[in-house]
């Protein structure tokens, strides 16, 4: 028999995913999503801090909160909006040079990391390709404190989940030449690659905006490491744009 409690927590989650799924179809304001996200948050605390053992419900719970606060904030939503402005208003002369080519994009999307789990992707241009990877955008977005490292030629020391790139030309298919896979680990031991470069992230986006000057020649790769540093659940995922261009010889 269901429990105060249980009932509490199980009609939360069905408003949580409600929220969620109008939040996410902008049929509710941030404004209206906020105050009602802080009432739940103040009743899940009471209710979990009373020892309640359905770590399963909590858990998914949990996931609900930190996916409605990330769309219920204007930072991150803003994120998304930015990322889009830049691939198609703020570089239209770079995208009508490569139409020919295609412009690709990938997501992990929203991953929950719990306390020190790693978020890794490896983006591998791999050899005889016959392709130079020119990115054009990477956007890391957090909900609480992360680290981030990008990495030159360090392949995963885990197995991970394959991503398939899709490519906003329209006109064109998703046949990119880029290998991409994500991993979630609680110990990322890497070896060996270079260290491109490493900071550290408070909550919300953080776009990185290449233009197309980080170049990949067949055979070499990038890999992701992000770190979640915040004494919670956090969630978090990455985006990357690039196009790909017919490698010459002179």
């Amino acid at each position: 028999m269901e429990n105060v409690d249980d009932r509490a927590l199980l009609l939360m989650l069905s408003e949580l995913r409600e929220l969620n799924r109008l939040r996410s179809e902008n049929k509710r304001s941030i404004e209206e999503v906020v105050e009602r996200l802080q009432h739940l948050q103040e009743v899940f605390d009471a209710i979990e801090n009373k020892g309640y053992v359905n770590r399963t419900l909590i858990r998914e719970i949990n996931s609900n909160l930190l996916r409605l606060s990330i769309l219920s904030n204007p930072e991150t939503a803003n994120m998304f909006r930015r990322r889009i402005e830049s691939t198609t208003v703020g570089q239209v002369e770079l995208s009508r040079k490569r139409t020919d080519q295609g412009y690709y994009t990938v997501t992990t999307g929203l991953q929950v990391l719990e306390v020190e789990d790693y978020l890794l992707l490896e983006f591998v241009n791999p050899f005889r390709s016959e392709r130079v990877i020119c990115l054009s955008t990477t956007s890391i977005g957090s909900s609480g404190n992360t680290s981030i490292d990008i990495c030159r030629n360090m392949p995963l020391a885990c197995p991970g989940v394959a991503l398939t790139p899709r490519n906003l030309n329209t006109g064109f298919n998703d046949s990119s030449f880029v290998t991409i896979k994500y991993a979630i680990r609680n110990n990322a031991v890497q070896e060996g690659g270079q260290l491109l470069s490493s900071f550290i992230q408070a909550e919300g986006p953080v776009m990185i905006d290449y233009q197309g000057r980080l170049i990949l020649s067949e055979g070499n790769s990038l890999t992701f490491c992000l770190k979640n540093l915040a004494n919670k659940s956090n969630v978090l995922t990455t985006n990357i744009s690039w196009f790909e261009e017919a490698e010459t010889s002179e």
